[in-house]
């Protein structure tokens, strides 16, 4: 496919979908011309048009948030672009936050939308130069530190559903899963791919689907 066709609307933009590539997490909504496409896919930075400046412009050219393409999708009609991520810097927001939509209308997180907050929470971490943390000091200390970490507290995990601990068993669990986030994170591993592959399996039996991992 080429940008020739694609279907601009009677002001000549179409709407992009700025999604963190890692975490899947929507980032920001925009829109962009003929020309500002034509430049993203030529410098791999994500370029956009400015409705109320009428003008291009490239995103982090003055905030340092800059935008690098991993990918770029097209909906069905051909009138929208997804374009997945990689957001250096802050934020996407010009708020500071890390996505524009930060603000909740109704209440009520599935676990995958949390896991979705802890990837973000990781990938802040990783990028911050000062501040120590706990994640960023996995994140240095490297793969054998991180693996050791998920070994034990798996094994954590193990003995308090031995001990028919049902407290623990959780707090373990979410411990297990903190670790293993950071691990993926630091191999550029989404949790999204988890997801993906459960909703995968959905409809394959347990027997078929091992056979076809073997």
């Amino acid at each position: 496919m080429v940008i020739d066709d694609l279907k601009f609307d009677d002001r000549g933009l179409l709407t992009v979908i700025a999604q963190d590539w890692r975490t899947g997490e929507v980032l920001m909504v925009a829109f962009a011309n003929r020309e500002a496409v034509q430049k993203t896919f030529e410098t791999g930075r994500v370029h956009y048009y400015s409705r109320s400046r009428q003008s291009l412009w490239l995103k982090g050219e003055s905030s340092g948030a800059f935008q690098l393409v991993k990918e770029i999708r097209t909906d069905c009609d051909r009138d929208a672009l997804l374009i997945k991520i990689e957001q250096l810097g802050g934020g996407a927001c010009h708020t500071g936050e890390r996505s524009c939509f930060f603000e909740v209308m109704r209440a009520g997180e599935s676990v995958f939308d949390v896991l979705e907050r802890l990837e973000g929470v990781i990938e802040e971490r990783r990028l911050s130069t000062g501040e120590k943390s706990y994640v960023k000091s996995l994140l240095e200390k490297g793969e054998d530190t991180q693996l050791k970490k998920v070994g034990e507290e798996s094994m954590e995990f193990a003995c308090a559903v031995k001990d028919r601990d049902s407290a623990r068993v959780v707090a373990e669990a979410a411990d297990v899963l903190f670790h293993m986030a950071v691990c993926m994170a630091d191999k550029g591993i989404g949790l999204g791919l988890i997801k993906d592959e459960l909703a995968r399996r959905f409809g394959t039996g347990g027997h078929e689907e091992k056979a076809a991992r073997s």
